[in-house]
């Protein structure tokens, strides 16, 4: 299940970041499946809705086409990643956020956490 997956991620983030402490990096592996669960709850009520029953929540925006803007992925997306950011910033006040919808804020800090719930692009 969920334990040895994050247990073979672990061994290849070793891998990856040699000097890093195991037991930090399985805490943020664990911390990330909650990250993923709050995502999810966000996601989940926009799940094949249409634009027409989402229209309160449509706004135009600078640098997005209408479609873009009224798109159930993107009123998704922005609310997956408000969740996350709040609970990053919450657990890990030091840490850095990098996410498509909301920017950067802290990337010089030791940990940055990239964030595009839905499309990863």
């Amino acid at each position: 299940g969920g334990n040895k997956k994050i247990e073979n991620e672990l061994q290849q983030s070793a891998v990856l970041l040699p000097d890093c402490d195991p037991q930090l990096l399985k805490e943020h592996a664990q911390f990330a499946y909650e990250l993923a669960d709050a995502a999810r709850l966000e996601i989940l009520p926009y799940w094949r809705q249409s634009r027409h029953t989402l229209g309160q929540e449509i706004k135009v925006e600078k640098d997005r086409s209408v479609f873009q803007s009224a798109s159930p992925v993107t009123l998704a997306d922005r609310a997956a990643e408000r969740a996350m950011r709040e609970l990053i910033t919450e657990r890990y006040p030091q840490h850095g956020v990098y996410g498509e919808e909301y920017g950067v804020i802290r990337e010089d800090a030791d940990w940055v956490w990239v964030l595009d719930p839905i499309d990863g692009t």
